[in-house]
């Protein structure tokens, strides 16, 4: 290609073609080319690939696991999250909120539940009012933190929104604490069992 010049009318600075297709000029010792193993583009793209592959997945697929890929969150933070989301889960089946039919927007029911007055029902009555309580008190244990931070942890975790700044730290306080709040709780389940 042949150098072509070009002169800007706002300065007096010649550019030539040449000069802007070149390479940009390296730091004084640096190396005209990187060594990089013959391998290394190759496992690169295996590694890009599984991780397309896993974000896809409910592992990876969640805000709070990519919070957690890119370093936001902890493990046991994390974890807490899961934790608070499964809460909720088990909150919404023992208080029998049914799902809505789309099309006819009927309320819908898979199964009658077994008679209260069973033993069978009143095992369920009881792991029901257990649920609720656990999820009662994982949740004044967020609420410690602010209710507004709460709230916007549960748009993240439970709504799976797309979380600003201020919902990764909301995120990361509140599931601190719920983390905290956690150990706690599974030492004093310990504890009772013992005694």
């Amino acid at each position: 290609m042949g150098a072509v010049q070009m002169v800007s009318t706002k300065s007096a600075i010649r550019i030539t073609t040449d000069a802007a297709l070149r390479a940009p000029s390296r730091r004084r010792g640096e190396p005209d080319h990187m060594p990089v193993a013959a391998s290394a583009p190759e496992t690169s793209l295996r590694r890009l690939e599984a991780l397309l592959a896993q974000c896809g997945t409910s592992e990876l697929g969640t805000q709070v696991r990519l919070m957690k890929l890119r370093g936001q969150l902890t493990e046991a933070q994390c974890n807490a999250c899961d934790w608070f989301a499964e809460l909720y889960a088990k909150y919404l089946q023992a208080i029998d909120v049914k799902g809505i039919k789309s099309g006819s927007a009927e309320l819908v029911s898979k199964s009658t539940p077994p008679d209260p007055f069973s033993e069978a029902g009143s095992r369920k009555a009881k792991r029901e009012r257990e649920d609720v309580q656990r999820y009662e008190s994982a949740r004044l244990a967020g609420l410690a933190c602010g209710s507004e931070r709460f709230a916007m942890f549960c748009n993240i975790v439970i709504r799976d929104e797309t979380p600003s700044w201020a919902d990764r730290v909301a995120v990361s306080r509140v599931s601190e604490a719920l983390s905290n709040y956690r150990r706690l709780a599974s030492g004093r389940r310990r504890a009772l069992r013992r005694d």
